[in-house]
């Protein structure tokens, strides 16, 4: 049988495991090699013997991957980024003025005034047609500034509208960055995702309706506010 180790890029380490030694909640998160067996009440492998796996040449040895016996994410921000720094350099200073602004559209025809639900052409993942939302994509620097052409990070400053931005401060900002070379990823997220909205201080909508503004860079003490890791929030965008 064909093996194939599996590198955990936030843990760099490299461990053993079956699926049988699987929770159920972890065998369904690790649910592109392994399946809950209800009747044996027990996690097991698949992808063998169903023409679609080894045969294939795509199959993964489960007892290659690490699962759930690795390092894990660092709460602090800055020590989740200095986990990713080797792979993915340094996060990125977001300034939502230098991104794209994200047109919306009413019949094919833009509109710079917040829409109500639905109405646009293509409403947002919530159904909501507000302008202003920014994003932006940047290359990756290592620690001593050389460029990592290898890396791409995106920053998305995502509009809920003006209005409640001047209620209750609601804007959100996130960022992720991948190296295309080895598929290191990182993600960043802003802290409205728990309640707190202090990524609003640091941005305003500019003179058209766009999110504007430039939030604290990694190594600055402000970086670990405004930004947190997957580990706060419980969110998992690597599944």
């Amino acid at each position: 049988m064909k093996k194939i180790f599996i590198l955990n890029l936030i843990s760099f380490n490299i461990i053993y495991a079956e699926c049988s030694d699987l929770s159920y909640a972890d065998c369904i998160y690790w649910s592109t090699f392994c399946e809950w067996n209800e009747e044996t009440n027990q996690c097991q492998d698949i992808g063998s013997g169903d023409g679609g796996g080894e045969e294939n040449g795509d199959y993964i040895e489960p007892s290659c991957i690490p699962f759930d016996q690795i390092e894990p994410i660092p709460y602090n921000t800055t020590d989740y980024a200095n986990m990713c720094i080797e792979y993915v350099g340094v996060p990125p200073t977001v300034d939502c003025g230098e991104g794209v602004h994200i047109p919306i559209y009413i019949n094919g025809i833009e509109v710079f005034e917040d829409q109500d639900p639905g109405v646009c052409d293509d409403p947002d993942f919530k159904g909501t047609c507000n302008i202003g939302s920014r994003v932006g994509r940047v290359e990756g620097i290592d620690v001593n500034g050389n460029p990592m052409p290898e890396v791409v990070w995106v920053f998305f400053c995502r509009s809920a509208g003006r209005e409640l931005f001047e209620q209750m401060g609601t804007v959100s900002v996130q960022m992720i960055g991948y190296n295309t070379q080895n598929g290191a990823t990182c993600f960043f997220e802003s802290p409205d995702a728990i309640g707190d909205n202090i990524q609003s201080d640091y941005l305003s909508y500019d003179e058209n309706g766009f999110l504007d503004g430039i939030l604290p860079s990694y190594g600055n003490p402000e970086f670990d506010q405004v930004f947190h890791s997957p580990t706060v929030s419980s969110t998992n965008c690597m599944s």
